[in-house]
């Protein structure tokens, strides 16, 4: 399996458990974000550069506040002190980021991103 579909399925799986979770938005949003997302940010250089300014964008936004004691990733950190709100704009970028994919999937463009 090549680095896009790896992305793509993990992607998926992030979608999934933001919509059928239990738990708040943040909540969601801290489970797909610590079980699916570091996956797919590991995997960001096979992306071509629109998708991966959004992935960085969504990275950012999901690990901008550092740990206030040993245990606490900086995800939980972030979303400890993240609005519902902005938990929801954030879910709203992965699922454009995996319509974006699905497109390119869909209409055949994978080709610019194999190497």
């Amino acid at each position: 399996m090549n680095d896009l579909h790896y992305i793509y399925i993990k992607l998926n799986d992030t979608v999934h458990s933001l919509a059928t979770s239990e738990g708040n938005i943040k909540l969601r949003l801290q489970y797909a974000a610590s079980t699916h997302l570091p996956f797919v940010f590991s995997k960001i250089e096979a992306l071509p550069n629109d998708l991966k300014s959004k992935l960085k964008v969504i990275e950012k936004s999901l690990t901008n506040k550092e740990p206030t004691f040993n245990e606490q990733s900086t995800i939980e950190a972030t979303m400890y002190r993240m609005h519902k709100k902005t938990a929801s704009k954030i879910a709203e970028n992965i699922w454009e980021l995996n319509r974006m994919l699905l497109e390119r999937k869909l209409t055949g463009n994978w080709s610019e991103f194999e190497t």
